[in-house]
């Protein structure tokens, strides 16, 4: 700045090639790239052990083996004229994003790996206003955007979770209790962070987390342990084009197969029908449903034709 201001030139360097102007220019927009956040030790310790200690135990792989990367900065650098949030209503994702998709108006590299971003300026002001402790918020917030970073990226059976998380915000209640649960699991074992984790969920009129809002259906997954959890993700992911009551629903039930909980609910109602209607309901759905579900899944596996009444040709009429 110094050179600049004062015209004075570097013949050693790249200075004396630019004007003033120019100069001014380059250091305008490297001001658009977003921060680094640097990791505190404890936040890298609970990172290693979600990763090695729970996903890569339970059959997960990373390729490539690292991280994604963290920033810390004003959400107006990620969302420019967009920053309309009531501080009264928090959770996570109004103070942290997790970004996998090419962006045009992220200021760092495009990633389909993904990045998360921390907000650095709506942390602050939650702080503020709740008398919270900055750190363990930026653990918290830190810790479900992960969660949502190893649902989609880690790999089981050599795939990943992409087509789900394309199809966000329609599957935002799934994604959403993954993220939670795994931010509750990497919380649990502290007192301040579970207590910051409580206090970005929702809660009913007893006060207590309410599993029926997006943020608050994590708490009926506590009770399940991480391997069942696991294994039902590794079924979602083959199973994407559920709606996404259907995968809450699935989710916090006792099965670890989705053929063995939709069989048990037909059961439940052996005088059921399945027809058309019936089979749409269950599927997420659009114009070009019958032609993705024949591609994708295995309709035997997930729910047994012998039981549906229902020929793989009334699903191309769907």
């Amino acid at each position: 700045r110094e050179k600049i201001n004062t015209k004075l030139r570097d013949p050693e360097g790249f200075l004396h090639l630019f004007t003033k102007e120019q100069l001014e220019s380059v250091f305008s927009s490297s001001s658009t790239f977003l921060r680094a956040y640097r990791l505190s030790d404890e936040e890298l310790d609970k990172m290693i052990w979600l990763k090695k200690e729970v996903f890569e135990k339970n059959g997960f792989s990373f390729d490539p083996n690292r991280f994604p990367e963290v920033y810390y900065d004003d959400f107006d650098k990620v969302n420019p004229d967009d920053n309309h949030w009531n501080p009264d209503e928090i959770n996570p994702d109004l103070l942290g994003v997790y970004r996998y998709e090419t962006s045009s108006n992220l200021p760092c590299a495009e990633s389909y790996e993904g990045h998360i971003i921390l907000f650095k300026d709506r942390i602050e002001a939650y702080c503020n206003r709740s008398g919270a402790d900055i750190n363990s918020v930026r653990f918290v917030v830190l810790m479900h955007e992960l969660g949502h970073w190893l649902a989609h990226w880690a790999l089981k059976n050599l795939r990943r979770w992409n087509y789900g998380m394309i199809l966000y915000p329609q599957t935002r209640r799934t994604h959403e209790a993954f993220a939670q649960l795994i931010a509750y699991w990497a919380s649990e074992s502290t007192e301040l962070h579970l207590k910051t984790l409580i206090d970005l969920s929702p809660k009913d009129a007893t006060g207590k987390v309410d599993a029926a809002q997006v943020y608050g259906g994590y708490i009926d997954l506590t009770k399940y342990s991480k391997v069942l959890i696991l294994k039902k993700l590794v079924e979602l992911r083959e199973y994407w084009i559920l709606k996404d009551e259907i995968m809450v629903e699935y989710l916090k039930s006792d099965f670890e197969l989705i053929e063995d909980w939709a069989k048990k609910k037909l059961n439940d109602s052996p005088g059921t029908v399945f027809v058309e209607s019936t089979l749409k309901d269950i599927i997420f759905g659009n114009e070009d449903c019958a032609d993705t579900f024949i591609k994708e899944l295995d309709l035997k596996m997930l729910l047994d034709l012998s039981i549906l009444k229902i020929e793989l040709i009334d699903i191309k009429n769907l």
